[in-house]
């Protein structure tokens, strides 16, 4: 039984170019996160928007 603060998570795969995976890697390492990390929050900011 799930609690109050358990959410369920679902996996993405995406396919990129090698030249956009280094851009994100790169974009990344800039703000001190992982690809999966800005991805995610750069995408969720974005159709929040």
């Amino acid at each position: 039984m799930k609690t109050a603060n358990q959410t369920a998570q679902i996996r993405m795969t995406v396919r990129v170019s090698k030249s956009v995976r280094d851009t994100l890697e790169q974009a990344a390492e800039l703000v001190g996160s992982t690809v999966n990390q800005f991805v995610v929050q750069t995408a969720y900011t974005e159709a929040r928007a």
